[in-house]
């Protein structure tokens, strides 16, 4: 299978720059690492991908209607429901310059890939870079053709997040804008932001003050959240039904309560539910390797609940997958917090189950239509 061929490439790429013993030798491996996934996207069939068709007749837009004229094309881009301004200039002038659509393909991929490599090596501390990589192919790449707008904004999110450990928050409100005008939904960095503080503080203490600060965010409080996490997701069709039933909420919503497309979402709840349970159990082994997961932790339960709402409304899974990129750091800390035969244990099932999450979501049940794979050309 062509997709899993060009992942295990990349990740051994991403392996031999991670092994590499000087700059010239990282960037190289680096640089192979990244080209297979992003030509892999940039030359797709036009088929290949539930929102490629849509970029291309805006292409096609540009060709026609506008003359030409990039004053003219961002005219139709904002009369049509755009509101994010770098985006339409990125396309735009790709457009101008080149004419060609598949140049957009490229380009947009490879602020994806960048991104999350980037990403990958700025939280290498809490998960292996590799890993990473690993899993976003695994979890999320497919999805990356469909989605191509919010991923390139998720991905410069990603790679800036770290900004927020290091206490770098104008870079890191800097990045959020930039991020905002490609996909509004970056603009959930903000309260991301708020969210780290409230459980960490201002403070820039390490080691045992650190541990002492993250205590806060106690056993007890962790249990009650994934109790209410685990109600939630089991009785949420149930509750959203009852409170239609009683005139709260609008008999529109019946119509996402019993659409396919709320299936097709079931394996990445369940992946959640069970990540988040995992994350739980060895939490304590987290802090005698000195890795602090509650944040990470947190952003995992809101991913899932907000997963919940693809249940009753269209844009659900939309804002629930601003955490996609975060949560595979999360994932790789379930690794790293292991020791010895334990961690290889550990890293081999976590692999294993994002393989089978892959095989059905985008295997089986073919979800961003991306199977089967097609040249363009």
């Amino acid at each position: 299978m062509v997709y899993i061929a060009c992942f295990i490439a990349s990740v051994f790429f991403a392996w031999l720059a991670k092994k590499a013993g000087n700059k010239t030798a990282f960037v190289l491996c680096s640089v192979f690492s990244l080209i297979i996934p992003i030509m892999l996207a940039a030359l797709r069939d036009y088929s290949v991908g539930v929102d490629t068709i849509n970029y291309l007749e805006m292409d096609l837009y540009w060709h026609g209607a506008s003359g030409g004229s990039l004053t003219g094309y961002l005219k139709y881009y904002f009369q049509n429901g755009g509101r994010e301004p770098i985006f339409a200039l990125f396309m735009g002038i790709i457009a101008r310059v080149t004419g060609e659509y598949r140049v957009f393909l490229f380009l947009a991929q490879t602020v994806i890939m960048v991104g999350v490599y980037v990403g990958a090596y700025r939280m290498k501390d809490h998960s292996d870079p590799v890993l990473t990589l690993l899993l976003f192919y695994l979890l999320y790449y497919n999805y990356t053709m469909n989605a191509i707008r919010q991923y390139m904004s998720l991905a410069i999110l990603f790679a800036a997040i770290h900004d927020i450990e290091e206490r770098k928050i104008r870079r890191y409100i800097v990045f959020v804008v930039i991020a905002s005008m490609i996909h509004n939904v970056a603009v959930l960095g903000i309260p991301l932001l708020i969210l780290y503080y409230l459980i960490y503080g201002r403070s820039k203490a390490r080691g045992e003050e650190a541990v002492l600060q993250q205590e806060k965010v106690s056993l007890v409080k962790r249990v009650v959240i994934g109790g209410l996490l685990v109600g939630v997701f089991l009785c949420f069709s149930d509750i959203a039904r009852a409170l239609i039933k009683i005139g709260l909420l609008n008999s529109k919503y019946l119509k996402y309560l019993n659409s396919k497309s709320n299936a097709s979402f079931l394996a990445s709840r369940m992946f959640l539910l069970v990540e988040i349970a995992g994350l739980l159990l060895i939490i304590r082994q987290f802090r005698s390797n000195n890795i602090h997961p509650d944040f990470y932790i947190f952003c995992t339960m809101a991913f899932l609940l907000l997963f919940q709402l693809s249940t009753v409304m269209r844009t659900g899974a939309r804002i629930a997958r601003f955490f996609s990129l975060i949560n595979i750091s999360t994932i790789g800390m379930m690794v790293r917090g292991q020791r010895g035969e334990k961690k290889i244990l550990v890293g081999f099932a976590v692999i294993a189950v994002a393989l089978l999450y892959w095989l059905y979501t985008y295997g089986y049940t073919n979800y961003s239509h991306t199977m089967p794979y097609a040249l363009g050309l």
